[in-house]
């Protein structure tokens, strides 16, 4: 288990993998961008990513007039952390044992298309760097904690097998 990376709210999304990138000094193959498909709305959802060691920021713009729970959170409170994201090795064990606990949690499956751009050629090989455009659409098991449990915090587990 590890954390993977922490999700931003954004209204603009180059707006802020700019920002974060000057402040943190981060090259331009630390960043990537691709749409998720919200699973729950059923619309695209934009992302970016900036790549910190072996973490990630992870900043989720949802597209005008969107009803997804992104959008709900960026009107009720603007801008700012949305998420903690888990990687968790055995994601179906971990679910089971939640529910067990009487923890009603329901994963579902996420799909996300490949980054818009390449990174450069000098990049340095990193396994856990994510696909290039000419990859499939990454498919991933996810699953909400409630809040009730994580002290007001949206934590996201993340299937460990989907690094």
């Amino acid at each position: 288990m590890r954390v993977d990376h922490v999700g931003v709210v954004v209204k603009d999304l180059e707006r802020a993998l700019d920002s974060y990138a000057a402040v943190l000094d981060l090259p331009p193959e630390a960043r990537t961008v691709s749409t998720v498909v919200d699973p729950e709305s059923g619309e695209d959802i934009d992302v970016g990513f900036l790549r910190i060691g072996a973490n990630r920021l992870e900043f989720i713009c949802p597209r005008p007039g969107s009803v997804s729970r992104f959008a709900e959170h960026l009107n009720r409170h603007g801008e700012g952390i949305y998420h903690i994201s888990v990687y968790v090795d055995e994601f179906g064990a971990a679910i089971d044992r939640l529910r067990g606990n009487g923890v009603a949690i329901e994963p579902f499956t996420v799909v996300m298309s490949p980054p818009a751009a390449p990174a450069p050629a000098s990049a340095p090989a990193d396994a856990d760097a994510p696909a290039h455009a000419d990859a499939p659409k990454r498919v991933v098991d996810i699953a909400w904690v409630p809040t009730s449990l994580t002290c007001g915090v949206n934590l996201e587990l993340v299937d460990g097998r989907a690094r």
